[in-house]
């Protein structure tokens, strides 16, 4: 009986053994998946928009090419941050010393003046608003935190400027049932 009972379940082993399984295709779905899923990982972690202090609201508005340079000035983390129109971060400590520690945002405003300067004198006309600057600034900051900025466009001969405000990422209640991040999303 024991002899008959282990050769039925071996010729049913064999016979389970010899039916082909469909097993592929599962292999490869469970891969393409991982694949998609490290992928996401990967451009999330690449997004420069991630740790951004700011919170930008999408508002439907035509884009003004010829507008001020514009500037976000918050604070995060124990230092200022500095975040350009087209999206460069730049960190500084929050209280500056010295004006050579802001070499990076002196560069960028130079070299965003010298290009207004030559598109102006290639197209024989200056517009007013290519060398005025719009500095949003986030409510938590002080003057002390905007001071060595407003000092660096002195020191590059900007004296048209203007300051909208931000509210801080903490004080922003959201809809119900969504966190920040999804409501502006």
């Amino acid at each position: 009986m024991k002899k008959q009972l282990c050769q039925q379940m071996l010729d049913k082993s064999i016979e389970e053994l010899r039916t082909p399984r469909h097993w592929l295709p599962h292999l490869c779905f469970l891969s393409f998946g991982l694949v998609l899923l490290f992928i996401g990982h990967i451009l999330l972690g690449l997004n420069p928009r991630i740790g951004n202090p700011a919170i930008v609201l999408p508002l439907k508005a035509e884009h003004i090419e010829d507008g001020p340079l514009w500037l976000s000035v918050s604070l995060h983390q124990e230092s200022l941050v500095v975040t350009t129109a087209e999206r460069n971060i730049m960190r500084f400590p929050a209280l500056i010393q010295s004006q050579e520690e802001l070499t990076p945002l002196k560069n960028y405003i130079r070299r965003h003046l010298v290009g207004q300067i030559l598109s102006a004198g290639l197209t024989k006309k200056v517009r007013k608003k290519e060398l005025f600057v719009l500095i949003a600034v986030d409510q938590k900051a002080k003057y002390v935190h905007l001071r060595p900025v407003l000092q660096l466009l002195a020191e590059l001969g900007i004296s048209q400027y203007g300051f909208e405000t931000q509210i801080p990422l903490d004080t922003v209640t959201a809809p119900q049932g969504n966190t920040p991040t999804e409501a502006t999303m």
